[in-house]
């Protein structure tokens, strides 16, 4: 098993010949906003992580959160609700 970075697993394919021109960038936008990750967004248009980030950002879309921890510090809809005290 390969390890890199703290990934494990083996690495990702390079993705190479994806023009950001030949991007449809109104889908990826929308992809995102209804909940794709960036990953996720980023296989389905054979494109790299990062390209679809700066597509998002140039577009003024609000990034998530990344997921775990930090997400239920950030987010109140991931936080448990309060304890109720009897």
């Amino acid at each position: 098993m390969d390890v890199c970075c703290g990934r494990k697993g083996p690495l990702p394919p390079v993705r190479k010949g994806v023009k950001r021109t030949d991007l449809d960038i109104k889908k990826i936008t929308r992809d995102y906003e209804v909940g794709a990750s960036i990953e996720a967004v980023a296989d389905e248009h054979g494109t790299s992580y990062g390209t679809v980030r700066r597509i998002l950002i140039k577009n003024k879309v609000k990034i998530r959160p990344h997921g775990g921890q930090n997400a239920i510090e950030l987010s109140p809809l991931l936080r448990p609700p309060p304890s109720r005290a009897d």
